[in-house]
């Protein structure tokens, strides 16, 4: 592979990356859709609301160069790139 190719495949993927980098409301809708997802019955929806201020309260949005960060309690508990936001795995704890 050409050197002029394999820059021109970076240059893609790192404005691919920065355009589609997930905002902090798009996180807030994230968090409601799969929360409203789970809840089952009229109570549980009656109390989604309540449930939801409390999931967001704490977490702090980081926006990175190519990608986004959601903190609670300093760890990163989701990560958003490419329009999508991944929930990281739990960090293990020691013994």
């Amino acid at each position: 592979m050409k050197l002029g190719t394999v820059i021109l495949v970076i240059v893609l993927a790192a404005g691919a990356a920065m355009l589609t980098r997930p905002s902090e409301h798009s996180f807030r809708d994230h968090v409601t859709r799969q929360m409203t997802y789970q809840a089952d019955g009229l109570f549980a929806r009656m109390r989604l609301r309540g449930q939801i201020d409390r999931t967001l309260a704490g977490t702090t949005y980081r926006r990175r160069l190519l990608w986004a960060e959601i903190e609670r309690d300093g760890e990163v508990v989701y990560t958003g790139v490419f329009g999508h936001w991944l929930k990281r795995p739990e960090p293990r704890q020691r013994l």
